[in-house]
């Protein structure tokens, strides 16, 4: 009897596992497959999480946080590097409206970060240092919307409300609380869904032969 229990709790946590990498991979592929947002036109309306984000950057403004990973021996960090860094971006619409709107950008990709560290400089040498350059850098981006919580977003409120001159309790008027996650594109989402399918095949299998097999011979 505890190795049927045993048998059905294995089974059954591989078909729950592969159930939701399979579901998360489905809905990952619609969201590609539907028309991405323009980073050039879209407005906080357009934001939601999972929905693919796709443009040119022009123009972004400071990093406020960042993730990091380290090892730890006997208590002791060691070996800590940066991970992810997040920037603030003001929405392109809203440069003509009333007010900047802002979101949050995030990546881990070297390559692309260091050119938002570029772009970063330009900002501060623009608005701060009164410097112009005959060409600005831009950037051609791909990300996923995440919602933004946590500290992370404590981090942005303190930002925009900081560069705008406003209270935090006002800061909400200026950013929206999601984060746009640079993605490589959605070479990763097929292998996960048949991933996913098969873990969940292997898993209902598993416990149906299981299940026969306890009816037939009581074993």
């Amino acid at each position: 009897m505890l190795k049927f229990i045993r048998l059905i709790v294995i089974f059954g946590v591989l078909a729950i596992g592969g159930g939701i990498l399979l579901f998360t991979g489905i809905r990952d592929k619609i969201e590609w497959d539907k028309p991405h947002a323009d980073l050039e036109t879209m407005t906080e309306k357009d934001l939601y999480v999972g929905r693919v984000v796709e443009g040119e950057i022009y123009e972004l403004w400071d990093e406020f946080a960042y993730t990091s990973e380290y090892e730890t021996t006997l208590g002791i960090k060691s070996n800590e590097r940066t991970t992810d860094r997040y920037f603030a971006l003001p929405l392109e619409y809203s440069f003509s409206g009333d007010n900047l709107m802002f979101v949050a950008v995030s990546s881990r990709k070297k390559d692309e970060l260091k050119v938002f560290e570029v772009m970063e400089k330009e900002t501060v040498d623009y608005y701060d240092n009164g410097i112009e350059y005959q060409e600005y850098t831009t950037t051609h981006f791909t990300g996923k919307v995440q919602r933004l919580g946590g500290e992370y977003l404590g981090f942005f409120k303190e930002y925009v409300a900081y560069i705008m001159g406003v209270s935090e309790s006002e800061a909400s008027d200026y950013y929206v609380p999601y984060v746009l996650v640079s993605t490589s594109g959605a070479g990763g989402i097929v292998p996960l869904i048949i991933i996913g399918a098969v873990m969940t095949l292997v898993g209902l299998g598993g416990a149906a032969i299981v299940v026969i097999r306890k009816i037939i011979t009581g074993r």
